[in-house]
Formats: structure tokens, C-alpha cells, sequence
């Protein structure tokens, strides 16, 4: 087994931030080896460890990726590039709420009016759907529910 020397450990380190930052930022290897003018086997190198990549070569890639050492840094530590704004929340008032903004489709209107005919409510509709979901009818279950509170039920 093999142990790094400190230099070694701080080249890997530097490379495996290199592409973590220029994949971050999405850029291919052989377009950051245009910008640095050199050839893609180099980056792959320098990336890969077989290179030293000293603070020169470092700076140099950072001008070229176009990212600050904190930038540089955050993707040695392994973090995003990228910070993300936590959106600030704004409700002035309850129907600016999406939980209070009701899309109605053409369908909900048509349902909603046949009820106002008939004279049934939400409710009625709902119960008769659950109470004809297992086959029961809605007289049966008017004189079990009728039976229950004879009973002493709910």
C-alpha cells in the first residue's frame, strides 16, 4: 500500500476541483485546453493527477474557467458553484395563496351547476359515491347508519 506525500494529496485534491468546477460550469476539456492553448490531453492530465498543477497553473485555469479562488475552493470542498437565492416568500393577502387560487375547468362548472339543480351538495354526491363504491345502495346505508344510532354509535 502506497501512502501520498502531502504535495501529492494537495495536487489531487487540486484536480479533482478543476473538474468539478469545469464540469459545474460546463465546459468541455478540449474547450477550456482552447482557452488555456494547450492541448485536451493536458487538462486530462492536470485533472487526472499526472501533472502538477501548481498555483500558477491553478490561477491560470481559474482565469480561463473564469471563477474566483472562493469559486475554486468551494468546488475543492465539493460544493456547488453555484449558490441558489432562497426565494423570499410574499403573501399580502390569503387569496394570493396558491392553496386559495381555484382553476376551474369547464368540467368542475358543468358538475357544479347539475348539483345546483338537483339540490345536492358536495357532500351528498361524495357519500353517495362511497357508500355505491363496494355495491351498497344509499337506503341500506340510511338504515345501517339508522341502526347505529339506535345502537348508541356516533
Amino acid at each position: 500500500m502506497t501512502t501520498l506525500s502531502n504535495m501529492e494529496r494537495m495536487n489531487l485534491s487540486n484536480s479533482k476541483a478543476l473538474r468539478r468546477a469545469r464540469e459545474q460550469l460546463n465546459i468541455t476539456n478540449v474547450k477550456l485546453a482552447r482557452r488555456l492553448e494547450v492541448s485536451a490531453k493536458t487538462i486530462d492530465r492536470l485533472e487526472n493527477a499526472e501533472a502538477p498543477l501548481n498555483q500558477a497553473k491553478i490561477n491560470e485555469v481559474m482565469s480561463a474557467l473564469g471563477i474566483s479562488i472562493e469559486e475554486f475552493l468551494k468546488a475543492k470542498r465539493g460544493r456547488s458553484l453555484f449558490h441558489l437565492k432562497k426565494r423570499e416568500k410574499l403573501v399580502v393577502q390569503n387569496s394570493q395563496r396558491r392553496s386559495y387560487q381555484k382553476h376551474i375547468t369547464k368540467e368542475v362548472q358543468v358538475l357544479r351547476s347539475m348539483w345546483k339543480l338537483k339540490g345536492i351538495s358536495q357532500d351528498q354526491d361524495r357519500i353517495r359515491h362511497i357508500v355505491s363504491s363496494p355495491g351498497l345502495e344509499m337506503g341500506e346505508f340510511r338504515r345501517l347508519m339508522g341502526a347505529l344510532s339506535n345502537f348508541g354509535g356516533p
